[in-house]
């Protein structure tokens, strides 16, 4: 009898409401990157379960009671947390110094044709930065011009930047009548709603309307607000290049710098099968995508473990 009802229920203290789950797969996907975050933040990146921040607390007070999480110099954690938290602080300031440069080349990126959005993702768009990262650049080109418009792009780093990727990391682009991203699971989300909009705040807006399923991944999370003030004004050249490339020469460009990238990157990518090639380098007329090292998939992976450790450690089920 004892040992059928071991077998059939779980122990009071193995369980957890559903917004605990949701509190503690928060912390862990950040701690994948090593980031603790505050009792705000968590308000605004809780996943998958809206609620105000009293049911937040108080999920979390009954949380940190049973140590099940960590707090720290306002900080919530798992795992070792000085570290992480001395690390995170560095990296905020860090940010700070980078914010100006991430504007600046904003506005060059916002000259060039067919440029029609622009946003900072990647580490800056979380105030994180270390010595060694990239400022990465999400932008938004005109239908039909994408490739004409990456390829002056990666023209200027090359020729002008002696093709350096610190501050000038441009490798997502899509087109105004591609808004909607493909890809849906917590990585891609996270990267969407971090998304901080330097050029065209209305077509940014627009841009997470078409994205609206990020919501069931972060129901709590704002749209951003515009960083920056990049005005539209003395843009002749922009549009005189535009009014020479709204022709059939433009089209032809475009199909042409398609191709050769398609080609290169075959080529230079031709370990990959066609899903792996598809996720990290999706290369069609309405979409470019560079992530060769897949780190998509290698967070994914990692948070899998994460989540899996913990329920061994602690005995509880985050499914």
């Amino acid at each position: 009898m004892n040992s059928a009802k071991n077998l059939t229920e779980v122990p009071i203290e193995t369980k957890c409401s559903s917004l605990q789950v949701a509190i503690i797969k928060t912390i862990l996907y950040f701690d994948v990157f090593k980031y603790p975050i505050t009792a705000i933040e968590l308000h605004r990146f809780c996943q998958n379960i809206h609620a105000n921040s009293e049911e937040i607390n108080e999920a979390m007070d009954g949380l940190i009671k049973r140590n099940l999480v960590k707090t720290m110099n306002g900080f919530i954690f798992i795992g070792n947390g000085e570290a992480m938290i001395k690390r995170r602080v560095e990296g905020n300031l860090m940010a700070k110094k980078y914010y100006q440069k991430a504007w600046k080349y904003s506005k060059i990126i916002s000259f060039f044709p067919y440029v029609e959005g622009i946003g900072i993702t990647g580490s800056l768009s979380k105030n994180y930065m270390e010595k060694e990262s990239d400022i990465d650049y999400f932008i938004i080109s005109k239908s039909g011009r994408l490739w004409v418009c990456r390829t002056f792009l990666v023209l200027f780093k090359k020729i002008f930047l002696l093709n350096s990727h610190q501050y000038f990391c441009i490798n997502y682009f899509i087109d105004t009548d591609s808004l909607e991203i493909q890809d849906r699971n917590i990585f891609t989300a996270t990267e969407l709603v971090f998304v901080m909009p330097t050029f065209n705040i209305n077509l940014y807006n627009s841009w997470m309307d078409a994205n609206s399923w990020t919501k069931e991944y972060y129901p709590n999370f704002p749209k951003q607000q515009l960083f920056g003030d990049i005005h539209t004004k003395n843009y002749r050249i922009k549009t005189l290049l535009e009014k020479i490339l709204n022709t059939s020469l433009g089209e032809q460009m475009d199909t042409l710098f398609f191709k050769i990238t398609l080609r290169h990157w075959k080529y230079k990518f031709k370990e990959f099968n066609d899903e792996e090639f598809d996720l990290k380098m999706r290369t069609r007329k309405n979409i470019s995508k560079h992530h060769p090292n897949g780190y998509q998939t290698k967070v994914l992976n990692a948070l899998t473990e994460k989540i899996l450790h913990y329920e061994e450690e602690f005995g509880i089920s985050l499914s």
